[in-house]
């Protein structure tokens, strides 16, 4: 006498026959009066604890059933629509299946991607967290101050100063670059040897001449009484000689003027474009990373509106924006966006004018 096999939604998924045995799904079902029974049900359990792991799909397979590939590495789910489904996330440095939808850690560049068209070229990154700007009241040993009394502002030899510093934190959470610091002195000090904390920035990146035992002297971790731009281009009216060819009343012009473009350009280091997509789509392409300034900062903008309509993509030239080479397409109109090269790579951040 045969019986009748349902699913959990009562469909009836198979027939087995009295004295015979049944495949689905890659387990065998049995029916009445089978001789030898036991084996099959021991492999069938083994079979359902390991996945069905091998190097091919279980044919006959059910809505919602697992398989674990053990060419690709990879969990996948059965869906009656559209077959398998890699359910983890795969990681290494390099995608283990290029299935539509699959995800895949890239250990490389630290970066979560989604596969868009199950191709090996279909790899999307998710973006990054943003690089985040904030300031912070940080307290630094003076080692040197100003022989002026007006530049040094009471301050002496082992005073303990608050600056605040003008911080972005990359998406990591812990990579840190100070772009601007307000001192109350003209001051310098010791090298902290604190990797990676906002005083080491600081002492890293940025220098200022100040006036010492009546010499003037330039030393890193040095600075001036008032605003201090990376690098010091600008501090109450105190000037740098230049920075990447452009003088520091060059640099004032440029914070407050943008060029506009509507054809694909180069731009070049600190420079600030308005990018007209009105007629179609427009690349901008990154200067050379060779050479170029730790801190150098680029800023696009949506001058028509069209970027919804029309994208604007950045090439990274040979460089990485956030860990990729590809290409960056800015599609969100009356978008605003910064690019900072760290010394490594081009990061973007937005709210923060930057310039040099």
């Amino acid at each position: 006498m045969s019986y009748t096999v349902n699913n959990t939604r009562t469909t009836v998924v198979s027939t087995v026959n009295n004295g015979t045995t049944a495949a689905i799904g890659g387990v065998t079902l049995i029916g009445k009066n089978f001789t030898g029974y036991g084996e099959i049900i021991a492999e069938n359990f083994v079979r359902l604890l390991e996945n069905h792991a091998n190097t091919t799909a279980p044919t006959a397979p059910l809505e919602g059933q697992l398989f674990w590939d053990t060419t690709n590495q990879s969990l996948q789910v059965y869906n009656s629509s559209t077959n398998w489904h890699a359910l983890n996330v795969q990681v290494g440095a390099s995608s283990h299946t290029n299935t539509k939808g699959a995800l895949w850690y890239n250990t490389t560049t630290n970066q979560l991607n989604v596969n868009s068209d199950g191709t090996v070229s279909g790899w999307k990154q998710f973006s990054r967290a943003s690089e985040k700007a904030e300031m912070k009241v940080t307290t630094l040993t003076a080692s040197q101050v100003d022989d002026n009394a007006a530049n040094k502002n009471g301050y002496s030899v082992a005073s303990s100063i608050e600056v605040v510093a003008q911080v972005l934190t990359a998406g990591d959470g812990t990579t840190k670059d100070v772009i601007q610091v307000w001192s109350p002195s003209h001051f310098s000090f010791a090298n902290p040897n604190n990797a990676g904390s906002v005083e080491q920035a600081i002492y890293d990146g940025f220098t200022a001449n100040i006036t010492v035992s009546s010499s003037t002297t330039s030393t890193q971790g040095t600075l001036i009484h008032g605003v201090n731009v990376k690098d010091n281009l600008l501090s109450e009216g105190v000037n740098a000689d230049t920075l990447n060819g452009q003088t520091a009343s060059q640099i004032t012009a440029s914070g407050t003027t943008f060029t506009v473009v509507a054809t694909d350009t180069t731009a070049s280091s600190g420079a600030q474009v308005g990018v007209n997509t009105t007629s179609g789509q427009v690349t901008i392409t990154l200067p050379s990373t060779s050479g170029l300034s730790t801190g150098s900062v680029i800023t696009l903008v949506d001058s028509h509106h069209q970027w919804g309509s029309n994208a604007c993509i950045i090439n990274p030239n040979s460089a990485t924006i956030n860990g990729s080479g590809s290409n960056l397409t800015l599609n969100q109109g009356g978008q605003q966006l910064s690019l900072m090269y760290n010394g490594t790579e081009w990061r973007t951040f937005n709210k923060l004018a930057v310039y040099g």
